[in-house]
């Protein structure tokens, strides 16, 4: 049979690596361009509120907070899958899938 012998499986397991790799990789150059746009975002919200009037009650102002929170949780976001790819093992979740 096709596949049943010993150096068939490793074969599997050595393409499942492989492409395992490839994923990582391509994910995080994914995760540093994401990276680059979010910090662009969070430069631009800062920007925006130096240039605003002082009034606490400008409507623009009072949505500022929430933007800035939401691009520093989306910028903590992909920092941890950087982290996380930045492992050797990805977070010890680094074993081939079995083919069926």
């Amino acid at each position: 049979m096709v596949g049943t012998e010993p150096g068939a499986r490793a074969g599997d397991v050595v393409n499942d690596t492989e492409e395992l790799a490839r994923l990582r990789a391509q994910v995080g150059r994914t995760a540093h361009d994401l990276a680059n746009v979010l910090g662009i975002a969070l430069n631009y919200t800062l920007f925006l509120e130096e240039d605003l009037p002082p009034e606490p009650d400008h409507p623009a102002r009072q949505s500022l907070p929430q933007l800035e929170s939401a691009a520093r949780r989306a910028v903590e976001l992909v920092r941890q899958l950087q982290d996380e790819l930045a492992t050797p093992s990805g977070g010890g979740r680094e074993e081939p899938m079995a083919r069926s």
